[in-house]
């Protein structure tokens, strides 16, 4: 379960899903801090030691001390993971080396390239990583393949300055394309043809460089492969066909509501306090929105053997939700 502290962020990735969330009107900008007891406390009934922050950037929040005392004082958790941009301020650095002393603080920063963010903010982030790391802090990185002849050797760059061994990659999906009601089947099949060359070349200098290269979220539908490309990923990275099918997130805005995904909030929400129970959080969102979505499969799920097994249709689940009218 993450929680979503706040709803603005310094940068406008090209990716970004969560763009129309956070243009919310009516959400909070920042979560009020009894409603981030709320969550801690539900965290500690369901004997989570860990406290996932996401935002918007969580660690534009002015009073971000603050929040960390809220978990500090509970006394039952074991780590901070923050989701980050890493373009945070010197002070802000400061304030994650002096509470990892405390309590472990982990930070997962998604990179950019600099032809997106400027060489200035890449320059930061490095900076920032690169001198958590030398203090002891766990830092994580990963990167989001979107566009045609992505590069992608920054990002290798900073990872071996880093000596990161493992690193994560996700494929993201077309906010133009899932931001009207669902999407086209073919559109679907030629945005990962059109972009399953970057993954390759992604793969490919992950290989050479003995890194592993983790994907998160949902794996690449089979089906959108050419025999050739399936091959090729199944050499390099045999691990990106583990998870077949997409699955709720639960991600807690600052109002307490709770969404599948950042991707689907527009679709269906709940309320956290009416519910004791992660689990039961993600079983309602396999009823009421995944099994639903998937009654709309497509004729290549029909005799698909992951499509019987699952009865899940494999990718991201928003991008796979071929006019999805609640979408």
């Amino acid at each position: 379960m993450n929680i979503m502290l706040n709803s603005f962020c310094n940068l406008t990735c090209p990716y970004c899903f969560a763009q129309p969330l956070m243009m919310e009107q009516a959400l909070p900008r920042i979560m009020p801090m009894d409603s981030f007891e709320k969550c801690l406390e539900f965290l500690k009934h369901n004997n989570t030691r860990t406290v996932r922050i996401i935002g918007g950037e969580p660690l534009l929040v002015p009073n971000i001390k603050d929040y960390f005392d809220a978990v500090l004082h509970f006394g039952v958790f074991d780590k901070i993971l923050i989701f980050s941009n890493g373009t945070f301020s010197e002070k802000i650095r400061q304030i994650l080396i002096d509470y990892n002393k405390s309590i472990s603080i982990e930070l997962l920063v998604n990179i950019n390239s600099p032809a997106d963010i400027g060489e200035a903010l890449s320059r930061t982030i490095e900076t920032n990583l690169l001198i958590l790391s030398g203090n002891n802090l766990n830092v994580d990185i990963g990167v989001n393949i979107y566009k045609q002849h992505q590069d992608t050797d920054f990002f290798f760059e900073l990872a071996q300055k880093l000596k990161k061994r493992v690193v994560r990659w996700s494929y993201a999906s077309p906010k133009t394309m899932v931001s009207v009601c669902g999407v086209d089947e073919k559109l679907f099949y030629q945005y990962y043809q059109d972009n399953i060359g970057t993954v390759i070349c992604f793969l490919e200098k992950a290989s050479e460089l003995n890194i592993t290269a983790e994907i998160d979220c949902a794996s690449i539908p089979t089906c959108a492969l050419l025999d050739n490309q399936l091959r090729q990923l199944l050499l390099l990275s045999p691990n990106i066909f583990r998870q077949r099918v997409c699955r709720p997130s639960i991600d807690v805005l600052p109002d307490l509501s709770v969404v599948r995904c950042f991707s689907m909030a527009q679709s269906k929400r709940y309320s956290l306090l009416d519910f004791d129970s992660e689990r039961k959080i993600f079983k309602q969102f396999i009823y009421d929105i995944d099994l639903m979505q998937n009654e709309k499969c497509v004729k290549a799920c029909k005799d698909c053997p992951i499509y019987k097994k699952y009865h899940r249709r494999c990718g991201c689940l928003t991008f796979s939700s071929f006019g999805g009218s609640d979408l």
